[in-house]
């Protein structure tokens, strides 16, 4: 019998080598094949062939012997090391970045018209009053956009607005939004197809367009005006007028002459009758009415008017002769310092900065009095901001109680 030979398969329990019983069946019949032949000795030379034997009868087929115990799974094989890490790929190159955004707010598509007249531009279509947009005043704008979206319902909810400045609109570019001019909304006026914007100019990048420019219209509402806030503090009363003098009296009227003592009667007899008392004299005219005493002096403030100015400005207040001063337009926010101020101990004055404001609202945000900075202490703890095109009247009560610390109220009220 030829040696049989095992077969181990690829790589251990992968399942292609020979199952246990087949394995350890070959095993036997090498083993049985050595003890049944013994030492196998040199092989002798090779006879002659003999004449062949007649075939035997072939033997009957054994049966299957007992299918050997399944051996135990052998052990795991130590994992192999980690191969090296890879490269680290190139960075790509960073993305170009994002447009700006526009200004906030509902937006809508127009086309602008140069026509100036006040009438309906059209759908899709808006106008101004100026063919300058920073001069306009009006702005004349169709109910429907150029994507035929109805705008009504939004611009009767600004006009709602109880704030004196409804809300602001924005016109830009549709091509570049960085090319834009702002406007305050002061009204809105509801026509036949179309509405009247009044509205103030408040900053820009551009001031003409040319005919049929592609525009996208942004508007934002303002909210509704606050409270009205605590009534300020009562000004100091005015002096009293000097009391006229009290008139003379009359001269009291002359006594009566005595009426003449009756005769006496003759001899003893009876007295006679007491003559009838003389009638009383005329009571004197009365003396004139003196003439009214002089009326107290009407109180009023000087008023100071002031030209243009930045930085530090100095108020001259004359030792309290001029408390009212008057800015015809400020270039920047600035700060008011009041001069020939002096309070003494359980005092208080009034000061007034009034300022007509142009397109950009600026106010004095900052009080010095002789040259001294002072803590503002404004209405509801809130620094305001300026009104563009208003008159901004800025009141200041300052209160001095011990002759040396100076307290400085601040409040805006706005007009016009």
């Amino acid at each position: 019998m030829a040696k049989q030979t095992i077969n181990l398969g690829t790589s251990p329990n992968d399942g292609t080598g020979d199952k246990l019983r087949t394995a350890f069946t070959k095993i036997n019949q090498n083993f049985d094949e050595v003890y049944t032949s013994g030492v196998v000795g040199a092989q002798g030379a090779t006879g002659e062939m003999g004449p062949a034997g007649p075939q035997g009868l072939v033997g009957p087929t054994g049966g299957d012997g007992p299918q050997g115990v399944q051996g135990a799974v052998g052990a795991q094989g130590i994992q192999g090391a980690a191969g090296p890490q890879g490269a680290i790929g190139a960075q790509g190159a960073q993305g170009s970045k994002g447009d700006t955004g526009s200004f906030g707010g509902a937006a809508f598509s127009f086309t602008y018209l140069t026509n100036t007249t006040n009438s309906d531009p059209g759908q899709g279509n808006l106008k101004f009053n100026n063919a300058d947009l920073t001069l306009a005043t009006e702005m004349y704008i169709d109910d429907l956009d150029s994507d035929s979206v109805d705008i009504q319902s939004f611009l009767r909810a600004i006009d709602e607005s109880s704030s004196a400045i409804k809300g602001n609109f924005r016109i830009s570019k549709t091509s570049n939004v960085d090319e834009y001019v702002f406007y305050a909304i002061n009204d809105i006026v509801e026509n036949t197809g179309y509405f009247t914007i009044s509205c103030a100019h408040i900053t820009d990048t551009i001031s003409t367009l040319t005919n049929s420019t592609s525009l996208v219209a942004t508007f934002a509402r303002t909210g509704d005006k606050g409270d009205a806030g605590p009534p300020g503090t009562q000004g100091a009363v005015g002096a009293q007028g000097v009391q006229g003098a009290v008139g003379s009296p009359g001269s009291q009227g002359a006594v009566g002459a005595q009426g003449a003592v009756g005769a006496q009667g003759p001899g003893v007899g009876a007295p006679g009758a007491q003559g009838a008392p003389g009638a009383q004299g005329a009571s004197g005219t009365p003396g004139a009415t003196g003439a009214p005493g002089e009326g107290g002096y009407i109180s009023y403030e000087l008023l100071k008017n002031l030209t243009l100015g930045t930085g530090t400005v100095t108020h001259d207040c004359d030792n309290g002769n001029t408390t009212v001063f008057v800015h015809s337009q400020i270039q920047a926010n600035i700060t008011a310092n009041f001069t020939n101020v002096s309070l003494p101990a359980n005092s208080a004055i009034g000061l007034t900065v009034i300022v007509n404001q142009g397109g950009t609202a600026y106010l004095p945000t900052a009080v010095q009095l002789n040259g001294q900075s002072q803590t503002l202490n404004w209405l509801d703890g809130v620094a305001p901001t300026g009104n563009p095109n208003k008159k901004d009247i800025v009141s200041y009560s300052i209160i001095n109680q011990n002759g040396t610390t100076n307290t400085v109220f601040a409040s805006l009220a706005s007009f016009g």
